[in-house]
């Protein structure tokens, strides 16, 4: 396990996890994947590596709190490789489409490999642990004054109180209105660090 502070108090760890071989076995799997947080409606690319001197059953699973859930996945998740595709760095990857997973949980990927048709003999695998970002929560909005007139009254729109992770941190704020419910949203003020907008309405 590697721990890396940052002079503000923040810190990441990696864990790494050793697995010694049964003699005879040259099963190697190993996920190059650095994206340790995404935010869920993006798509998320493992780029996974298996490698043995005979043929390889693969397979990737997902877990979350430990209970295995249903992969639905835009590439394969389960194949059977040859001796002489694996022989060298044989890449195997996972392509996941956004909003598949809940937002502030934590899904553990696994690349599980073995000796072909036989799940018991020479079994390796690696697993990285990603976490979907979760929306700031907790935060309110304040207009001043309450009412006015249109067009002439000039509305301060303000926001505050935000939660986040601290490495999501500063937060940007868009601002956007409708006059009716079936109309598109307007915008007020576009992506900003600002939290306050005024604007006549």
């Amino acid at each position: 396990q590697v721990v890396a502070k940052a002079a503000d108090g923040r810190s990441a760890l990696a864990v790494v996890t050793v697995q010694p071989q049964l003699a005879g076995s040259t099963t190697y799997t190993v996920i190059n994947t650095l994206v340790t947080k995404i935010n869920p409606d993006n798509r998320l690319n493992l780029h996974g590596v298996v490698r043995a001197t005979y043929g390889l059953d693969c397979t990737w699973t997902a877990a979350v709190d430990g209970v295995n859930i249903p992969l639905n996945a835009l590439t394969s998740t389960r194949e059977t490789f040859s001796r002489v595709a694996v022989r060298n760095n044989f890449a195997y990857g996972l392509l996941i489409q956004g909003n598949t997973f809940v937002p502030g949980s934590t899904v553990t990927f696994r690349l599980r490999a073995h000796f072909a048709g036989n799940t018991a003999r020479y079994n390796a695998f690696s697993e990285i642990n990603i976490k979907m970002n979760a929306p700031p929560s907790g935060g309110f909005v304040h207009v001043n004054p309450p009412s006015g007139s249109a067009l002439s009254t000039s509305f301060v729109v303000s926001t505050a109180g935000w939660a986040d992770d601290a490495e999501d941190f500063p937060l940007s704020y868009q601002f956007q209105y409708q006059t009716l419910a079936s109309q598109p949203l307007l915008n007020l003020q576009i992506r900003s660090p600002s939290n306050k907008v005024s604007a006549n309405l």
